[in-house]
């Protein structure tokens, strides 16, 4: 810049030095007279941009400017709200946008449901507005899973429909009320809708599984990530135990459900009155309703009834006093049909209770049974009108838990006698006959079932089945005199009784329950399992009743069985078969895991033949 456009400002050397500084227009270099006439180097400042400061505004300013944005705010809300209450509304009226693909859609053409299947599962729901916000997935858009299955209004109504119809009447711990329409319960408890549509969804086996997996995943989320604890997750929970059995070959994952099951009471307080707890004392007080004191009962009873017939599983809730108070409370009022059998059941499985934690090595089994039975009496004497009374000895979940009741009375007087093969049987002969007249009355029942009704029933049935199969089995395997093992034989008649059972489970593979085409062959493992054990029963017997012989006989049976064996994922067999421990696939723990992944599938069991 040449010195005629400088601007007044003094150069840097004479601004330090606090001397006048001018230039000389006639010169061409670039300094000051001062600076040439003292030989130092001139340097020009650059000029600075001033800033004003700001106006600094008023209150009255600042006020107007707040109030604009919450104007904004308010107008941003209120257009965003209709937008929810029209999408609702269309919603109720049609169904909303389908992510199923056209092999689900057909799926649900085939299999009776007469409607297309639009998904909803993966939608939010736009009514709740509470901090537990219940939905089916938290992103409609790009769900976390792409394998979740996709469940429509249409579907879900046909779903709800068919548990209202058909399996509510086996679960009295978690009532839907009959006007319960699947938009309502999708807006007040949607987790609980859910796991009902999977529960009813039991005619489609692939997309049951997906579904439940997808829920459980939910439920762990739900509970161990984000720490949530309501009364809503309990029934769920509850819903999903009462029938894993079609549809969950991992047995280890019911208990798990269960200890979950048994934490959440816990900690939403369902299992104390609310003033004894201090956390609910300073806060608001909840009222616990009837339907609290109902899914505290169910999870007493589910954990009670595996606790009492696989006792290394899981240990049953403890009955408490103010448990007991619940149950009158739920007596008194009545307010479904259904709690009266609540009130039975869990009765009558508290004298199962009493049995196992007590025993009856100080009163014969004899008096034992009969106390049991004239306490049965006693509480269905109790339990209503003489027409109600009819109605719960007609009910077949009660009759076979009252008599899985009386069987656990026989069974206890045996127990030394299966722990300890030196006792004298002749001695107990009554207690097995008692204990043989208890399992037989419990397969009879069990038989005279509709196949069609075990993708209905909970799986409470099949758990007091399982266990008298236990005993069975117990019974058949006993050590004892020819004479006597060919008497039980006789009575019971083990390998019969075996295949008749294993018909049983395939015929329910092959049967459509109310007019519903099924493609569910979960009972069918069930049959191959149990027919399964019947070659291992036959072994055994064919082998106690000839001298000992090496590990292959004449026929090579003994080669094969082993080897089938291995090929079905059983424990590796002992070297001879004269070891007992070849004959352990029929203890308790085998039975344990009866409804586990099992799958026979590749094993062809005519080698047996």
């Amino acid at each position: 810049m040449e010195p005629t456009n400088h601007t007044t400002r003094s150069c840097v050397t004479c601004a330090k030095a606090k001397a006048k500084c001018v230039w000389d227009q006639e010169r061409t270099e670039r300094t000051c007279q001062r600076c040439t006439r003292l030989g130092k180097e001139c340097l020009r400042k650059e000029a600075v941009a001033r800033r004003r400061k700001p106006e600094k505004s008023t209150r009255a300013a600042q006020l107007q400017k707040l109030e604009n944005k919450l104007d904004h705010l308010v107008n941003a809300l209120s257009s965003s709200t209709s937008q929810l209450q029209a999408a609702s509304t269309s919603a109720s009226s049609t169904p909303l946008l389908s992510t199923a693909t056209p092999q689900t859609a057909a799926s649900t053409r085939s299999n009776g449901l007469g409607h297309p299947s639009p998904a909803i599962s993966q939608l939010d729901n736009p009514a709740n507005t509470t901090h537990r916000d219940y939905s089916f997935n938290r992103e409609p858009d790009t769900p976390k899973h792409p394998e979740a299955v996709a469940i429509s209004l249409v579907e879900a109504e046909v779903l709800l429909d068919r548990y209202k119809k058909l399996m509510a009447c086996y679960m009295p711990f978690v009532v839907i009320p009959r006007h319960a329409t699947p938009q309502s319960l999708y807006e007040s408890n949607p987790l609980l809708l859910r796991a009902i549509v999977c529960v009813a969804l039991f005619h489609d086996l692939p997309r049951q599984r997906v579904c439940v997996k997808d829920l459980i995943r939910e439920i762990g989320e739900r509970i161990l990530v984000k720490g949530e604890r309501s009364v809503d997750l309990l029934q769920c929970v509850m819903v999903t135990v009462a029938w894993y059995h079609p549809h969950v070959f991992w047995f280890n994952q019911l208990t798990m459900l269960l200890h979950l099951a048994v934490a959440l009471t816990v900690d939403t307080c369902v299992d104390r009155a609310p003033q004894k707890n201090e956390v609910i004392r300073k806060s608001s007080e909840r009222v616990q309703t009837l339907a609290d004191h109902r899914v505290l009962m169910g999870v007493f009873y589910y954990t009670s009834i595996m606790a009492t017939n696989f006792g290394n599983r899981t240990s049953a809730l403890h009955f408490t006093p103010y448990m007991d108070e619940c149950l009158s409370v739920i007596d008194a009022a009545r307010e479904y049909a259904s709690d009266l059998h609540l009130v039975q059941t869990v009765r009558v499985q508290r004298l199962a209770c009493t049995i196992v934690s007590n025993g009856t090595s100080h009163v014969p089994a004899k008096v034992y049974a009969s106390a049991i039975r004239a306490d049965i009496e006693r509480l269905r004497e109790i339990g209503g009108s003489p027409q109600q009374q009819t109605k719960l000895r007609a009910d077949v979940p009660l009759q076979l838990q009252c008599l899985a009741v009386e069987l656990h009375a026989w069974e206890a007087s045996l127990a030394n006698l299966f722990d300890n093969h030196t006792k004298i049987l002749t001695h107990h002969l009554e207690d097995v006959y008692g204990c043989t007249n208890a399992i037989q009355s419990i397969f009879d029942l069990f038989l005279a079932i509709p196949t069609g009704d075990f993708f209905f029933v909970t799986f409470s049935i099949f758990d007091h089945f399982v266990y008298a199969l236990i005993c069975f089995t117990k019974l058949s395997l006993m050590e004892a005199e020819p004479w006597i093992r060919t008497a039980l034989n006789d009575k019971m008649r083990f390998s019969e009784t075996f295949e008749a059972f294993a018909a049983k489970f395939e015929a329910a593979d092959a049967s459509q329950p109310d007019d519903i085409k099924v493609e569910n062959d979960c009972f069918g493992a069930w049959g191959k399992k149990l027919r399964f054990a019947r070659q291992v029963w036959e072994a055994k017997m064919a082998h106690s009743t000839r001298a000992a012989s090496p590990v292959r006989d004449a026929d090579g049976h003994g080669d094969r069985l082993s080897n089938t064996l291995n090929e079905m994922g059983q424990p590796t067999p002992a070297e001879s078969m004269d070891d007992a421990e070849f004959f352990n696939y029929l203890n308790g723990s085998f039975w344990d895991n009866f409804a586990g992944d099992f799958d026979l599938g590749a094993v062809g069991l005519d080698t047996f033949g």
